[in-house]
Formats: structure tokens, sequence, C-alpha cells
């Protein structure tokens, strides 16, 4: 009787446990780390493509300066309004009539200006040397004209008339003197009067 009273049932034990807090995640040590490595490595990538900006920016400017420096600007020479003598240097087409005047040296800087008068059209032979030293306001240099008519004048000296095919072609050296060296104005006429008789049809 004494034994029963003295067995006590055992004792329930139960576990305590820490509440959490819900939808909290755990923390880890190394997530301090991580963003700061992230941080570091944008600031290197904003530095580079600053970097790569500005090599851009000065490669352009450079570049668009080296191509503007080298840029040469011509102006177009109207060929149908002046005309130089031929490469050789020994005769003038020109082209408007298709006619080649001989050129004898020194005087064979010749050119010529298209020009329309009452008698018909015309060629104005001129010299660039005489242009140099003229002196008379506009002046070009000029020597005579070229005229292009339908028939001989009796007028007109038979020297200074060359018949091709069935146009008359009529040499008229100027009469004034615009130029600072008279007697080279002269030389350059006698030159041109002399060459006129070979005035041929352009080949």
């Amino acid at each position: 009787m004494d034994e029963q009273q003295n067995i006590q049932p055992p004792q329930a034990t139960y576990a305590t446990q820490v509440p959490q807090s819900v939808g909290a995640a755990p923390v880890s040590p190394s997530d301090g780390k991580s963003g700061n490595g992230k941080k570091v490595l944008e600031a290197l990538l904003l530095i580079i493509i600053v970097i790569a900006a500005a090599a851009g920016g000065y490669y352009l400017g450079y570049s668009n300066k080296k191509n503007s420096a080298s840029v040469v600007v011509t102006k177009p020479v109207e060929q149908a309004t002046i005309t130089t003598g031929t490469t050789s240097r020994d005769a003038l087409n020109i082209s408007i009539f298709m006619v080649t005047l001989p050129m004898s040296s020194p005087y064979n800087d010749l050119f010529y200006t298209p020009k329309t008068i009452a008698a018909g059209e015309s060629a104005t032979i001129s010299s660039a040397s005489l242009k140099k030293i003229g002196k008379c306001q506009d002046y070009g240099g000029d020597i005579g004209l070229i005229t292009k008519v339908t028939k001989v004048d009796a007028n007109i000296p038979a020297a200074n008339q060359v018949t091709i095919a069935k146009s008359v072609y009529v040499w008229t050296p100027t009469q004034n003197t615009c130029t600072s060296d008279q007697a080279l104005e002269e030389a350059y006429k006698a030159s041109v009067t002399k060459n006129f008789a070979n005035l041929k049809a352009t080949q």
C-alpha cells in the first residue's frame, strides 16, 4: 500500500519555441559585402563610359578639323567664255568657229572671249601678258577681233580676211593703247595679223 502511494506519474516536458516574425528572410553575413561590390562595379563602368565618350568626342573633333583643313575650293572656269591655246602652245582653238589660229612664241599666251556684234558672231583675241600690264579700266588684254561673216568686204584689206568653207573670217586689230608697254602691244598685234593668214578649220 505504501509502495503504490510513492509511485508518481511522469511529468510531461514541453519544448520552448522562440517566436519568429512571419515573412522575415534570414540575414546572410555576406550580403553587405556583395552590395559594396556591386557599387564599386557600377562606379567603374560609369568611369569607363565617361572616358570612352570623351575619347570619341576628341577623335571626332580632330577628324573634322583635319578634313576641313584639307578641302580646297576650286572655282570652275567657263570654257564657253574663255578658251586658252592648245597644250603645245602653238595654236589657239577657237571652238565657237571650229577654226584654229596659229601662235608664235613668245606671243603664244592668247585666249579668246565670245562676243556678238552687229556684223555677226565674233571672238575677242586677248593676251594674258598684256592683261597684267593694262592701264585702262576693264581692259582684258585685247589685241583684236575675229568676226564671222557671210561675204568678203571690199573695204577691208584682203590680208585680214580668210574664207573657210562658206564663211568669211575678218581680223580687226584694236586701235587704242591700253598698257604701259605700247611696243609689246604692237608686237602682239603684228604676230596675230601674220598668223591670221594661216587660219584653218579645226581637224
